[in-house]
């Protein structure tokens, strides 16, 4: 038999001695719940200076184990509801229990110099990281070849903040050096690149919107930052803003043919392969809503 089975059996015979013997020996009309009560009540070096012939094994047995299994075995014993009985007594009982240490002196030391070891720092992509088989199950043929995607800080740009927290790649560099010439090409123009049907607050406002519903119903899953979405909703008579959405238009309508892949995803958004879900396409949607999001970053390569 186990010592832990042991050590239940031990648990339970005292209880009944509790209940029988030691009730009998006080005075008549005491009742097993108001004994145990009491007990449970007693600090915790009453309780190690018990020498009560019943009383000092359960006594013993209290130094590390809580009081709630002591309730829960009279209750049981008593057939009585332990919810309703803990309730009532959780909060007079001790707390001063301290947990049996089974381990070797030495597997003590390990884990404690263990919990003093100075854990490294690590990027909070590459502890998102996902690498494992499933991450990538199912990857259709056209992005095989391409490399598998992971988490980095090109996708973090809602948080770069000028530290090294966030760090923008060359990559990045270079598509939003690319993207600020297209944005001031399009301030040049009369309609910031919008079109007739933008000339108004009103109009722009509407069309505003309706793309963004279409970016999220082809992409899947895109939405704009809220911080985002009613700064532009609030300058929506200014060039640059217009210019923005302009932009976001075009990056729409030119990564449609890549983004289609998106179209694999059949069973749930969970189950599906990384490379389709973050497929680049619509990546470069997400990335320029983030950028546009944040003022800073914004400013560094838009000015505005």
């Amino acid at each position: 038999m186990s010592r832990q089975k042991k050590r239940r059996i031990n648990i339970w015979e005292h209880l009944q001695v509790i209940q029988g013997k030691w009730i009998y020996l006080k005075k008549k009309g005491d009742n097993f719940f108001e004994h145990l009560f009491c007990f449970l009540q007693m600090g915790r070096s009453e309780r190690e200076k018990n020498t009560d012939a019943n009383l000092g094994v359960l006594a013993e047995l209290s130094l590390f184990l809580p009081a709630r299994v002591f309730a829960y075995l009279a209750a049981e014993i008593e057939n009585r509801p332990f919810w309703e009985l803990w309730l009532e007594w959780k909060d007079k009982v001790y707390h001063d229990e301290r947990m049996k240490q089974y381990a070797s002196e030495e597997l003590q030391k390990k884990r404690r110099e263990r919990g003093k070891r100075i854990i490294p720092k690590i990027r909070t992509s590459e502890f998102l990281r996902q690498d494992s088989w499933f991450a990538f199950r199912n990857t259709p043929e056209e992005l095989k070849g391409k490399g598998n995607y992971y988490l980095s800080d090109d996708d973090r740009m809602f948080w770069w903040d000028g530290t090294d927290e966030v760090v923008i790649s060359d990559d990045m560099n270079t598509w939003l050096t690319e993207l600020s010439d297209r944005h001031r090409g399009l301030m040049d123009l009369p309609d910031a690149g919008c079109g007739d049907k933008f000339q108004g607050p009103g109009g722009f406002i509407e069309d505003f919107m309706v793309l963004l519903d279409e970016i999220c119903d082809y992409y899947k899953r895109i939405y704009p930052f809220k911080t985002m979405f009613y700064e532009f909703i609030q300058n929506s008579g200014k060039k640059e803003y217009r210019a923005a959405i302009a932009l976001l238009k075009m990056l729409y309508e030119e990564n449609k043919e890549e983004g289609k892949v998106i179209e694999y995803v059949k069973f749930g958004w969970g189950l599906a392969s990384k490379n389709v879900t973050q497929n680049i396409a619509r990546l470069r949607l997400k990335r320029y809503l983030s950028v546009m999001a944040n003022g800073k970053l914004r400013k560094k390569y838009f000015n505005f």
